[in-house]
């Protein structure tokens, strides 16, 4: 999704896919009947591929380094909540990440906390891991297999699945002044419970009767929350050992309002085009029961919720050209927690500043690149950025994130947009000296990304169509042995081909152009049969055995392949490569559609 528009509902596959789909699926019967439903099976399908059964290295790296992860069950009365798990001085609240299991070190959770007492051996986990600066995320779903003497909790890893940074609201972090590791963390507070009238006692001794409506600190700190973690299960019982019927952690973001109070015990969030797995609202079909938490970034307190949901499949569109809606889901709550000091260190929002179009160019047919610059009015240097980033842009209210296509080395930034989609298109009607809002460029994804210890010793870059965006900044940065594969339609429709013969070469280690071309036209054959010294082209779809020969022609051992595409294009390739030995954890991909 990153670099791109929210893929349409139910689109139809870009004619250059190989939809040949990998075998086997990680859902379960209700988030199959959700995407059955919305006309997204298919692309579901290909999404399945990036669910693992076990924790790749990538995602073991990501885990080993956070200071806060977010993890979601059902406490000891059957209730569902999500809790923050974290250390208050930064150090990782995970320890012994391995492939298969990992570790919620001892105090990590509050005394207080409505799951400090539901981990115990058999519990279904949901996890959630954000580095909310780079808007990276991974999911994992678990269960407890062991609580030691001294409170470390081990979860065995059943799925784990990295994804998108659509919508998320990009923040930074640092510990708190002061603040010092213990056993104890920022967050062992006392907890306030309070249960809403109509529903259930809290498992503490409740405080006084409340009501949504009638509480303005939770109803403005709902109101005005752009992100929120909610917690689903397909509602286990015992004796199964279905992978796929745990417990899941996921989060929701958008713009405030996007979840609001709608009554004394109810509040209502509009789910938006996502990763089309449907893993939370597929859980609600099979188990209603929810568990959301809001955090107020600046005091640090939480707010945790437990109700019941019910979805909407058929909400009435608002008017005025918001996000679209495809889902409204309704929670009625039976429990509220408020914990002060659960959300530790310093929280600070990312600024937007406006930036101009110094300059636009078409790249091909559909596909534009605007060059962007510091005003005159604000002339502050542009923030540095790292090849294979992307850049959140705000237009008519709405936030996309596209690809960094430019030389990190620029006084400027480019992004090279196709004409397809809300936000594209106004993108597109702008013209050279009109304003864009732009957010500070985050991400990783690449070569860029690679421990200056990796072993890596080339690096294949594969895209299909536009894909090939965050690949021009990535060649222009290339440390390695190169190799630049672009899947195209047609002449028409392949970008940025005069300027990879140029970086090709310049460049200081051996770069190789590949193009195949799904539905040439004549002259596009004619310029395949012609002897050329920078692009080889196939008039083919490109094969996974491509991909291995070229980076035989490099001479590499241990090469990284880079994905960005379609799911249909690139989930079967990579699955072929892994099938002929690439380690999982040297093939990295984006994808969109």
């Amino acid at each position: 999704s990153r670099s791109r528009e929210p893929p349409a509902v139910a689109a139809a596959p870009p004619a250059e896919a190989t939809m040949v789909p990998p075998i086997g699926t990680t859902y379960h019967e209700g988030e199959i009947s959700v995407q059955n439903r919305m006309g997204v099976a298919d692309t579901a399908k290909f999404r399945s591929a990036h669910q693992k059964t076990f924790l790749p290295e990538p995602s073991q790296d990501f885990f080993a380094k956070r200071p806060f992860v977010v993890i979601s069950a059902l406490d000891a009365e059957g209730r569902m909540y999500c809790s923050m798990v974290a250390t208050a001085d930064g150090s990782p609240c995970l320890q012994d990440v391995t492939s298969k299991s990992l570790v919620l070190r001892a105090g990590s959770l509050s005394p207080k906390d409505a799951l400090r007492t539901a981990l115990v051996p058999g519990t279904a986990v949901g996890l959630i891991g954000i580095d909310f600066s780079t808007r990276a995320r991974v999911r994992v779903n678990s269960t407890v297999s062991n609580v030691a003497a001294n409170g470390d909790v081990t979860l065995a890893v059943e799925i784990s699945a990295s994804h998108c940074a659509q919508y998320i609201t990009q923040r930074t972090w640092q510990a708190s002044p002061g603040d010092k590791a213990s056993s104890e963390p920022k967050g062992a507070r006392k907890a306030k419970a309070v249960s809403l009238s109509t529903g259930s006692a809290s498992s503490q001794a409740p405080g006084p009767v409340a009501s949504l409506q009638d509480d303005p600190v939770l109803k403005h700190l709902i109101d005005g929350a752009d992100t929120f973690f909610i917690g689903s299960s397909y509602g286990r019982r015992d004796g199964d050992g279905d992978a796929r019927h745990g417990a899941d952690a996921s989060n929701r973001c958008g713009s405030p309002g996007f979840v609001r109070v709608t009554g004394h015990d109810t509040l209502t969030f509009d789910n938006y085009n996502g990763n089309q797995m449907y893993s939370t609202l597929g859980n609600i079909t099979k188990d209603p029961r929810v568990g959301l938490t809001f955090f107020d970034w600046e005091s640090g307190e939480a707010l945790q919720i437990s109700g019941i949901a019910a979805i909407d499949f058929a909400p009435e569109q608002q008017q005025g050209g918001g996000e679209r809606v495809l889902q409204v889901v309704t929670v009625r709550v039976d429990s509220v927690r408020r914990v002060p000091g659960a959300l530790p260190g310093t929280w600070k929002q990312s600024q937007s500043r406006p930036l101009v179009i110094s300059k636009k160019v078409d790249e091909s047919e559909g596909v534009t690149s605007f060059y962007l610059k510091a005003p005159a009015l604000d002339p502050r240097p542009l923030a540095p950025f790292i090849s294979g980033q992307h850049m959140p842009v705000l237009i008519k209210g709405l936030n996309r994130s596209y690809s960094l296509s430019g030389n990190p080395g620029d006084d400027t930034y480019r992004i090279s947009v196709k004409n397809i989609g809300q936000v594209s298109s106004a993108l597109h009607k702008l013209q050279e000296g009109d304003e864009v809002t732009c957010f500070p460029p985050a991400g990783s994804f690449g070569p860029a990304a690679l421990d200056a210890r990796s072993e890596v010793d080339a690096v294949v870059l594969v895209a299909a169509g536009v894909g090939i965006t965050p690949m021009v900044s990535m060649a222009y940065d290339a440390t390695r042995p190169t190799a630049v594969i672009h899947a195209v339609k047609n002449g028409k429709q392949w970008p940025f081909r005069a300027e990879f013969r140029k970086i090709s070469a310049a460049a200081p280690k051996t770069m190789k152009l590949r193009a195949f071309l799904s539905r040439p036209e004549k002259k596009d054959l004619a310029v395949a049969n012609a002897a050329a010294h920078d692009w080889e082209i196939a008039a083919r779809r490109v094969r996974a055995e491509d991909l291995l020969q070229v980076a035989k022609d490099l001479g590499a051992t241990k090469p990284m392949f880079c994905f960005c595409g379609p799911l249909p294009f690139s989930a079967p390739l990579m699955a072929a490569l892994e099938e002929a030995g690439i380690p999982a954890a040297n093939i990295k991909s984006e994808s969109f559609g």
